[in-house]
């Protein structure tokens, strides 16, 4: 993530959104909070190490997310969970290793299961990488939806942003945008997967003094949502930026 941090922070300058997510980040706890500092955002993540995984969340810090801390994650899973408005959201990133699918996907149904039950009434949406895990049977199991319909890896759709069924009419499809570049000198090396933009149908500008839309960044992707009960917009990004 480091080597393309830039443009990172160009895209979020450009796109303004409420929450920022990228998988793939590469990096660990030498790496601080104040290094991946981008101005009026809070910054949550869960890394691995410098040689792959990780996830980091940037939300903007108006919006008040609560981390929700969560048991029994799967061995090199990285997952941040927490709340906004009325959304559970999950930044998620799922190792290539097709032992581990069945393992995660009980391990995602068990933790929205979980904070359902505390927030009954929310919504749920988990954007990420999940390389070959069948989100189909995820989706049926969480009445969820998947609004990424092209490819986002070369031929391969690996990034996906799962958004509860009783939003489905509020989006459009995802749009593919360009991959993240390095900023090294003489490097010019991009991501291997595409961002992903996700925007609601419309934006409906409630009555209330709070921000009326959000954004979430995730590596590779991009994604909007729209919250139905205050007419609020959550607008979702995401991008997986592998550090090349």
């Amino acid at each position: 993530m480091l080597p393309k941090l830039d443009d990172l922070i160009c895209s979020v300058t450009n796109l303004k959104p409420d929450v920022c997510i990228c998988t793939e980040t590469w990096i660990d706890d030498a790496i601080l909070d104040s290094y991946l500092n981008i101005p009026l955002y809070e910054v949550l993540r869960d890394d691995r190490n410098r040689n792959g995984g990780g996830v980091c969340v940037w939300c903007n810090a108006c919006l008040n997310p609560t981390v929700q801390y969560v048991d029994d994650k799967p061995e090199r899973v990285n997952a941040v969970w927490f709340t906004i408005y009325d959304f559970i959201i999950g930044a998620l990133y799922v190792p290539p290793d097709v032992s581990a699918m069945i393992e995660t996907q009980n391990y995602l149904v068990n933790t929205c299961d979980a904070l359902q039950s505390n927030y009954p009434e929310f919504h749920i949406a988990i954007c990420g990488d999940f390389n070959s895990m069948n989100c189909d049977e995820l989706c049926a199991q969480l009445d969820l939806f998947d609004a990424v319909v092209l490819p986002t890896r070369n031929l391969n759709k690996l990034d996906h942003i799962l958004i509860s069924n009783s939003l489905a009419t509020a989006y459009k499809n995802a749009e593919n945008l360009p991959p993240l570049m390095s900023s090294l000198t003489n490097s010019g090396v991009a991501s291997d997967h595409h961002t992903l933009h996700l925007k609601p149908v419309k934006i409906s500008i409630g009555l209330l003094t709070i921000p009326s839309f959000t954004e979430f960044l995730i590596s590779e992707s991009q994604k909007f949502l729209r919250q139905e009960i205050t007419y609020k917009v959550l607008i979702f990004v995401l991008c997986t930026i592998p550090l090349m």
